[in-house]
């Protein structure tokens, strides 16, 4: 049986733009060992559809804030 995976937004706030891959692959890397599922970041600012954006907003919950 498949797993499904947890979708994750993301903004990554300290990091250079160039800089950013590290920080992402851990956080994903964690978060999937964490919860022992595959995790899907998206980085809020890389999400273009107006439509997506919206549907998604709809069910977003936090759960960080630094």
């Amino acid at each position: 049986m498949r797993q499904s995976s947890y979708d994750f937004f993301v903004e990554l706030v300290d990091a250079p733009p160039a800089g950013a891959f590290k920080p992402y692959m851990v956080l994903k890397f964690g978060l999937e060992a964490l919860l022992g599922r595959p995790v899907n970041l998206v980085e809020v600012g890389a999400v273009t559809n107006s439509y997506f954006l919206r549907r998604a907003a709809a069910s977003r919950v936090e759960v960080y804030a630094a």
